[in-house]
């Protein structure tokens, strides 16, 4: 879980942000003016200089449609802010054998693009990727078609996502 600040600026303009459902955010109000940042209210006030407590985005079940966009309104102006809200980014659990020509997913959640290049022991008949691009759904090991059944790979998933959630993990394929 991380913390994310988020800055109401001069006239009351909400910074817009990216989140994971795990994160909490807080607003710093650097307006002259008082600021209520809702549909949430308890703690969420602030006089100008002051920060509000923090509050989670994500409380409810992981079953929601994620990527999610929140939006809210500020119950003393006119302001209002965004808030986009990704699947918590971790590793996936591989079940093997995968299939020449197919993929497994080896993790899921997070915010596109995906960073995979200080992954180590990849070998040549494995890349990876999503399954949709941009699509913020996981990163996938593709396994090249034509690679012999048998083949295994032990690698280490070094992977971060644009919001810089990072996952080191080791993993195991073998082809089928």
């Amino acid at each position: 879980m991380a913390t994310k600040g988020i800055n109401i600026g001069p006239g009351g303009v909400f910074e817009t942000v990216s989140v994971t459902q795990s994160d909490e955010v807080f607003w710093v109000n650097n307006d002259s003016a008082p600021h209520w940042p809702v549909p949430w209210c308890y703690g969420l006030k602030m006089d100008p200089g002051k920060t509000s407590t923090n509050f989670m985005v994500y409380p409810g079940s992981t079953s929601a449609v994620i990527p999610q966009t929140l939006q809210y309104q500020d119950a003393l102006g006119n302001g209002s802010g965004v808030i986009y809200i990704y699947a918590t980014f971790a590793s996936a659990a591989v079940t093997n054998p995968v299939a020449a020509g197919s993929s497994a997913q080896v993790a899921t959640g997070g915010m596109s693009p995906y960073d995979t290049s200080k992954s180590s022991g990849v070998p040549s008949w494995l890349t990876f990727g999503e399954q949709t691009p941009d699509s913020s759904g996981g990163i996938y090991a593709f396994v090249a078609a034509g690679t012999p059944a048998g083949s295994a790979a032990n690698f280490t998933l070094n992977a971060t996502d644009a919001l810089g959630n990072n996952i080191v993990q080791q993993f195991n394929i073998t082809t089928s």
